[in-house]
C-alpha cells in the first residue's frame, strides 16, 4: 500500500499509520481504489534510539517494516496484442511495461515474482518469466496500445524480466481450457471466460500459476522429443 505515515505518541508506545489506495477487483472485470490505513504500536524504547525526526524516521520504520514483510512471491498475468508480445521477445524478454492506469499493480511488483503472458486475439499463454528489478518509470517508445485513440499511452512503468521459457508462436496454450479450472476465472461466467483477461495486469494465486506453467512445461517437453 502506498501512502504517508504520520506519528502519534503516547506514554509507552510510538504509534504508527499509513494510509493508501488498495486496488480491490471488482465483478466485470472492473477494479475499485479503497483507502486502508494500517497501524501498529512500537515500544517507545526501541524506536526512540533511533528517533531523529518526525516525517524521516516514521518514514524509515514503516518502509523497513513493510520491506521485511512483504516476501510472498506474486503471480501476475501480463495481457498484451501479438505485437507488443513480440516487442518483449525482440528485447529478450529483459523488460515489461504496464499501462500508465496500472502504477498501483507496478509498485507492488518485486524481485522474484513471476509474470505469464497472455496473447489477445490469440487467447493463448505464450511465455512465463521472473520480476528481476523494483518498478521504474520510463516513457521510451517501446509498446503501442491497439487503440488509435490511446496513441499516447507508452507503457510507462515497468520492471525488468528474465525469460524463464517461452513457445513459438504455433505452440502457444490454448487459454480456455486452462481459465475454466483457474479459480481466478471462475468469478466470470463459463461462456464469458476472456473476461477475465480484459486489462493489461492482474495477480493470481500460486495454484493458477502452477496450472499454467505446467502446461507451458508440458508442451516444451513435448517440443523437445
Amino acid at each position: 500500500i502506498a501512502g504517508r505515515g504520520r506519528f502519534n505518541a503516547s506514554s509507552d508506545y510510538i504509534g504508527l499509520a499509513r494510509s493508501g489506495q488498495l486496488s480491490m477487483p471488482q465483478s466485470g472485470g472492473a477494479e475499485r481504489e479503497k483507502t486502508v490505513t494500517v497501524r501498529l504500536f512500537v515500544p517507545r524504547a526501541i524506536l526512540e534510539p533511533i528517533w531523529v525526526g518526525p516525517q524521516t524516521r516514521v518514514s524509515f520504520v514503516l518502509e523497513e517494516r513493510n520491506q521485511m514483510t512483504d516476501t510472498t512471491q506474486a503471480y501476475w498475468i501480463v495481457v498484451g496484442s501479438p505485437g507488443n508480445f513480440e516487442k518483449t521477445r525482440e528485447l529478450g524478454f529483459t523488460i515489461q511495461g504496464l499501462k500508465s492506469r496500472h502504477r498501483k499493480k507496478a509498485e507492488r511488483m518485486k524481485p522474484g515474482d513471476k509474470i505469464v503472458y497472455y496473447i489477445t486475439g490469440r487467447k493463448a499463454f505464450a511465455a512465463v518469466s521472473t520480476i528481476t528489478s523494483p518498478y521504474f518509470e520510463s516513457h521510451d517508445p517501446i509498446w503501442k496500445s491497439a487503440d488509435p485513440k490511446k496513441d499516447a499511452e507508452d507503457y510507462p512503468f515497468r520492471v525488468e524480466t528474465k525469460l524463464d521459457l517461452a513457445l513459438p508462436d504455433a505452440e502457444f496454450i490454448d487459454a480456455e481450457p486452462l481459465a475454466r479450472q483457474m479459480e481466478y476465472a471462475s468469478k466470470w461466467p463459463a461462456a464469458n471466460w476472456t473476461l477475465a483477461f480484459q486489462g493489461n495486469v492482474h495477480e493470481i494465486n500460486q495454484s493458477d500459476f502452477a496450472l499454467i506453467r505446467a502446461a507451458i512445461d508440458a508442451r516444451v517437453a513435448t517440443l523437445a522429443g
